[in-house]
């Protein structure tokens, strides 16, 4: 007569058990598991999944036609926050693909304490106070082109619109020092 089970020997035989009974006893739930598995294996296979995914554009590239820029024009005299300039106006897309990451710090600085759109020439910019979380931005609605920058971790983080040549203001020159 074989000695009897006992012990961890016994939970083993009886999860053991458990399983096979499950298996055996409902095979409709391991159908389901039999088929959701082969499934996924055969969805990495074929990578029919990544075919349906569009592939995310470069920061650098704008995923939106451009707006109608002269709208800017009413809002000198109001600033950022008030006109609503960085988050419903023609440049939003444009910022973002501009700056990338640093659009969320920019907008915090300029929407926080920038100065009323102001115009300088074909120019229109607007500014913060000196010093550290200072920041500026300035846009030439006729040819579409941005500059922005912003002073932060003790140097200033500037970007500007690709193959645009913008002579910036008097007052963005005296806050970039």
């Amino acid at each position: 007569m074989p000695p009897p089970i006992t012990g961890k020997l016994r939970a083993t035989k009886s999860a053991t058990m458990r399983w096979r009974k499950m298996i055996l006893h409902r095979p409709r739930a391991f159908a389901v598991l039999a088929l959701s598995g082969l499934a996924l294996v055969a969805c990495h296979r074929d990578r029919a999944v990544d075919r349906d995914v569009k592939p995310t554009p470069p920061l650098d590239v704008m995923v939106q036609t451009a707006g109608n820029w002269s709208l800017l024009l009413d809002t000198v005299g109001r600033t950022p926050a008030d006109s609503g300039l960085l988050t419903k106006g023609p440049i939003v897309t444009d910022i973002d693909a501009l700056m990338g990451i640093d659009a969320i710090d920019f907008r915090h600085a300029i929407e926080g304490r920038g100065g009323p759109l102001r115009r300088d020439g074909s120019l229109l910019f607007s500014t913060t106070a000196p010093g550290d979380g200072a920041a500026y931005l300035a846009i030439d609605a006729g040819q579409h082109t941005l500059a922005a920058g912003m002073h932060k971790r003790g140097g200033w983080i500037t970007h500007q619109t690709p193959g645009a040549t913008m002579i910036l203001p008097p007052a963005i020159r005296a806050i970039v020092g």
